[in-house]
């Protein structure tokens, strides 16, 4: 058996983000979904939604790449010139981490869209200072091979 929700146990701030999002006391106390109101009506909450139905996450899908396209051709443009720049691993860093931890074991977690949207919307110069800037970070180690 499903938990009971119980609207008054939310804090104000989430409650008034449900309602913004069109779920009210009623709709969440009868077991409405969240999804629209939290704002992934047509994006995935975590990556496991997106793993377990790609196809209903089509036009997600599509705009990712888009970006991921622009992040890799930035990065190419940024950092080409160094002696260790590799073009396949670059790529997979920002496309496909699982893969290098295959290839060489190293861990790196998916790039949110929020991380490739703030690099997108950089410019080159702004993404080779960034680049050391978070260096020590983990969540931004899909910048850090080229």
């Amino acid at each position: 058996m499903a938990k009971r929700r119980v609207w008054e146990t939310l804090n104000e701030t989430y409650r008034t983000r449900l309602q913004k999002g069109g779920i009210g006391k009623e709709q969440y106390e009868r077991g409405d979904s969240l999804k629209a109101a939290r704002g992934h009506a047509t994006t995935p909450e975590n990556a496991r939604e997106y793993q377990k139905n790609p196809e209903r996450f089509k036009e997600y899908r599509q705009r990712r790449k888009a970006i991921i396209d622009r992040v890799t051709a930035k990065k190419k443009e940024a950092f080409e010139f160094t002696l260790r720049w590799n073009e396949e691993n670059s790529g997979n860093f920002v496309r496909n981490p699982p893969k290098l931890k295959k290839k060489y074991g190293l861990e790196v977690r998916r790039a949110t869209m929020a991380q490739l949207k703030k690099i997108d919307a950089m410019t080159v110069e702004d993404l080779v200072t960034y680049q050391y800037e978070v260096r020590v970070e983990d969540d931004w180690r899909f910048l850090w091979y080229h």
